[in-house]
């Protein structure tokens, strides 16, 4: 009984891993402003958590 309970927790892990290796990651984007996005905001708005936002040179007029 213990050999197949141990045998069950063994598969249970591995498909744990397995699973884990086969989702999807998000990956960071870069966002450059003005090249991709004409305003800080627009590119706020499309970004997500651990998203990058590159600004470039120059004044910016707008609210954040």
């Amino acid at each position: 009984m213990k050999r197949e309970a141990l045998i069950g927790m063994f598969v249970i892990c591995v498909a744990f891993l397995f699973l884990g290796a086969f989702i999807s990651t998000a990956s960071a984007s870069t966002f450059h402003v003005p090249d991709d996005y004409s305003t800080i905001q627009a590119a706020i708005d499309a970004a997500s958590i651990g998203d990058i936002i590159v600004v470039g040179d120059g004044t910016h007029v707008g609210n954040i």
